[in-house]
């Protein structure tokens, strides 16, 4: 029987929106996220990702989301805008702790999609399989203070802030505030994060 810290699923499966679906990326999908993540307007909230970013980054990226899903350490997700069929942008899990049921949730997306509605749809759609299929208990968000529309979303989202790590992060020449949000199980039910579903 198997033990209750473990993770049963191993792979990143397929979670359809109304306007996107969070999928595993693909070797052709390298070509969209070096258009989209090289733009410094986006990845400067980013700290893991390398700087200037490189097409190699992109495809060494899509190898390592395969390789940590089946591992089940880290589970990543392109977002692809359903209309066109391109990866715009990443949500995914990351370290997650099976022992605690925990992990963070990390997004980022395209700059001309911005303000659409499309990331508040992603992370919906996380959330539901991070507490309906793995089971988890708590999920949270790191955000620099400086990232207001981030924050904007995690809170819209029913993530409550928890801590504030003072001028943690440098940004440019200036010391920025960090802020971690959280959602438990127990607050996730009621807050319609219901949606079309898993397909495998």
């Amino acid at each position: 029987m198997a033990k209750r810290t473990e993770i049963s699923i191993r792979r990143v499966p397929t979670l359809e929106g109304e306007r996107v679906t969070l999928r595993a990326l693909r070797p052709m999908d390298a070509a969209s996220i070096y258009r989209y993540l090289s733009d410094s307007r986006v990845n400067r909230w980013l700290p893991r990702v390398p700087k200037p970013y490189r097409v190699d980054d992109a495809h060494e990226w899509v190898r390592i989301t395969r390789d940590m899903a089946e591992a089940g350490t880290d589970y990543h997700f392109g977002i692809e805008l359903r209309e066109t069929g391109e990866i715009v942008g990443m949500i995914g899990l990351n370290r997650i702790n099976a022992e605690d049921r925990n992990a963070e949730i990390g997004y980022w997306l395209a700059r001309p999609y911005w303000r659409q509605g499309l990331t508040e749809e992603a992370l919906r759609l996380i959330v539901r399989f991070a507490f309906d299929e793995l089971r988890l208990h708590r999920l949270f968000a790191i955000v620099v203070a400086t990232n207001t529309g981030s924050a904007a979303l995690l809170e819209k989202a029913g993530f409550q802030r928890e801590v504030v790590a003072r001028e943690k992060r440098r940004i440019g020449r200036a010391y920025v505030d960090e802020y971690t949000y959280g959602l438990l199980l127990e607050e996730y039910s009621p807050r319609g994060y219901r949606s079309r579903g898993t397909k495998s």
